[in-house]
């Protein structure tokens, strides 16, 4: 049984100090942490190296873009479809497998970028590659939870990785350009491949083997019984929609941060302002990792209002200076998103936290892309500003939602 004290110790308490503190002390969360950092800044290297290869050949800042974001579609095929996965096959397994799949789809692109292939050839490698990062970090995610089975260590986990899944896409992004663009980028490809390998290596070596939890399950519809299990329970419901809804809204300003940029006169503040929403999601994602989760829990609200308001704030167009500071706090309010993924985690059984996982992650990303093509049309028809005013303004509806539909007694039984 959970300690109490695990749930409601405040964060400067020695109680608390030690929840924040444990994930570190076990070996299996080191390595999967390990495991983790390496290919997800790997996935960075390719990402910027094929966006390099099609702007040299093709001229186009367009395509290069294009190339650069689609790269990020799979997420929602393979959340959806291959996450269940996770549950299916033993967790661990399935990692090194995936690590084992992309680092050969990525050898070929190298290859293949060697013997100057087809653009769209190499677009279609990085997308297959892509589709198997979703069943990794489904299984990942759920494994993480069988590591740190007590609560107060498993939302100190979440945290954790939320922070360096956020710091992970600026160091990536930096140094596969630097590689990509300083050497070259079939050196990017061929290191990100050596991340792959790395990542395997260290989750054979440091993450202990456990049986598929759903080894004896029928087959079916897993997206199907993924929507049952989170529709038809109110704090799961609730808790996903959130995370979709408000995680598209306060995503929004990276859509039109060049844009915002150009506007203002110096296009190379544009990835400043880019950055500026992950740098602050990293901050706040370590910041509540040190609350426990009951405390956290009862942050989600004010942390959404929070960070609306500074989206809401962008519409008196203050300059870029003001503006970086605003998206950086909102930035910070993201943090709200770990105590959600954390209760939909606690509230699924363990046989089913892949499914659930892949449909939460599968939505959330379909969000975002909506979030992005929305914002950019706002922006066409009113300007960059207003369209993230806009967005701020929907987020402030999602909040008053939530507030009338938050499932309070459900809750408390979860974290009493």
């Amino acid at each position: 049984m959970t300690d109490p004290r695990e749930l409601t110790a405040s964060p400067g308490s020695a109680d608390g100090a030690r929840a924040a503190g444990r994930p570190w002390a076990t070996g299996e969360f080191r390595s999967l942490i390990a495991a983790q950092v390496t290919s997800e800044i790997g996935d960075q290297f390719a990402r910027v190296a094929v966006a390099g290869i099609v702007l040299d050949r093709s001229g186009s800042a367009l395509y290069s873009a294009l190339a650069f974001v689609v790269s990020y579609l799979p997420g929602i095929a393979g959340a959806l479809l291959l996450g269940p996965l996770a549950d299916r096959l033993p967790r661990r397994l399935l990692m090194v497998w995936c690590d084992v799949a992309r680092g050969v789809v990525v050898a070929i692109l190298a290859l293949a970028v060697a013997g100057e292939a087809p653009l769209w050839s190499l677009m279609a490698l990085l997308l297959f590659a892509e589709l198997f990062s979703a069943p990794f970090d489904a299984a990942r995610s759920a494994i993480v939870a069988d590591v740190l089975p007590a609560p107060a260590d498993f939302h100190a986990g979440a945290g954790i990785s939320r922070v360096l899944y956020q710091l992970n896409q600026t160091v990536g992004l930096a140094l596969g350009g630097l590689v990509a663009y300083g050497a070259s980028a079939q050196l990017a490809l061929w290191l990100d491949v050596a991340s792959y390998g790395i990542s395997g290596v260290l989750l054979l070596s440091g993450v202990r083997s456990r049986p598929a939890a759903l080894a004896d399950g029928p087959l079916g519809l897993d997206v199907a019984v993924a929507a049952r299990l989170v529709f038809t329970d109110p704090v799961r419901r609730v808790f996903v929609t959130l995370g979709w809804a408000a995680g598209g809204v306060l995503i929004a300003p990276e859509a039109v941060a060049l844009a915002y940029a150009a506007e203002h006169g110096d296009e190379r503040l544009g990835g400043v302002l880019i950055a500026s929403l992950p740098a602050g999601a990293a901050l706040g994602a370590w910041l509540i990792s040190r609350y426990p989760p009951v405390v956290a829990v009862r942050m989600i609200r004010p942390l959404l209002a929070a960070g609306c308001l500074p989206l809401v704030l962008t519409g008196l167009d203050l300059g870029v200076g003001p503006t970086l500071v605003l998206w950086t706090v909102a930035g910070v309010c993201q943090a709200f998103l770990v105590p959600v993924m954390v209760v939909v985690t606690l509230v699924t059984p363990p046989e089913r936290r892949g499914t659930v996982g892949g449909l939460a992650a599968a939505g959330f990303n379909a969000a975002v892309a909506l979030s992005f093509v929305l914002a950019g049309w706002v922006a066409d028809v009113l300007d960059p500003a207003g369209a993230v005013c806009a967005a701020g303004g929907v987020g402030l509806f999602v909040l008053l939602v939530a507030q009338l539909c938050w499932p309070s007694e459900q809750l408390d039984a979860v974290l009493a």
